[in-house]
């Protein structure tokens, strides 16, 4: 949803920091289909840059796995 929505944006580049096994290991579950996947399918030209400051998100998300109230999808 978000890569179609970023596509029809026209959005060039697309920077992130974790993945789909990241998120998963953060109790999120998302579907295994990932950004290079849906680039190839679609033939896109958008560019990604993956694992930008990762160590960094990748806290993120122990920050809000230890926070009182959250919930998850």
């Amino acid at each position: 949803m978000c890569f179609g929505a970023i596509h029809w944006a026209r959005i060039g580049t697309v920077v992130f920091g974790t993945g789909i096994a990241d998120a998963a290991r953060a109790g999120f579950h998302e579907l295994r289909i990932s950004n290079a996947r849906l680039k190839a399918l679609g033939r896109s030209r958008i560019r990604l840059v993956p694992h930008f400051m990762r160590e960094e998100c990748r806290e993120l998300f122990d920050v809000w796995r230890a926070s009182a109230g959250k919930r998850s999808y």
